[in-house]
């Protein structure tokens, strides 16, 4: 459905916790920065 997303502040579609999949993408590519021991 589309939301503001919570994140950008975009309208888009967006998921449950209204977070659209562009901040998802960003969001899981930082976690797994973060995991290399830095």
């Amino acid at each position: 459905m589309m939301d503001r997303c919570i994140c950008c502040k975009e309208e888009r579609i967006i998921s449950m916790n209204k977070w659209c999949q562009e901040c998802l993408d960003k969001l899981d590519n930082h976690i797994e920065k973060q995991g290399d021991g830095e």
